[in-house]
């Protein structure tokens, strides 16, 4: 959790956010498995005026290394300039990760000049297990298949 810091070169100013790590059913989670979905919400509380901001959202490890970034302009999503409380979705449908424990940082930009508003940097820390099917901190998943290959064919050398 944490305060926007007074920026008088933007119009953001006392502001909070706030990040929850849930499952798809809405329950609040900190351990995931492999592949498992999950949601991300943001929670920002805005008491004065604010121009929508850009929310950009780290994928890091147990080190702090970037694993993976998204991004989204909250006025496409339908921010509306004003005071209130905002709520920010990300759903990952099947998370990309097979073992390890991992967190979240979270951000509000400027949309329009990229100068940061406010961060959470370890906003949601979560493990994930693997359950036997993969280890490593990236979940590799695919189809297996497999071809007969004719035995009784003459092998000419």
């Amino acid at each position: 959790h944490t305060r926007f810091k007074c920026d008088w070169s933007s119009d953001v100013c006392s502001s909070d956010l706030s990040a929850t790590l849930r499952d798809l059913g809405g329950s609040e989670r900190v351990q995931f498995a492999a592949g498992e979905a999950l949601r991300l919400d943001l929670a920002i509380s805005v008491r004065e005026a604010v121009t929508a901001p850009r929310v950009l959202v780290e994928l890091r490890d147990d080190d702090g290394a970037v694993l993976g970034a998204i991004s989204a302009d909250t006025g496409a999503l339908g921010w509306r300039d004003g005071t209130g409380e905002r709520r920010v979705r990300l759903e990952l449908p099947r998370l990309p990760l097979a073992d390890g424990r991992f967190h979240f940082r979270c951000s509000l930009v400027d949309e329009h000049d990229g100068h940061l508003l406010s961060a959470l940097e370890d906003a949601v820390p979560f493990f994930v297990f693997s359950g036997g099917r993969a280890s490593g901190a990236v979940l590799l998943d695919g189809e297996w298949s497999l071809q007969e290959i004719d035995s009784a064919a003459p092998i000419e050398g």
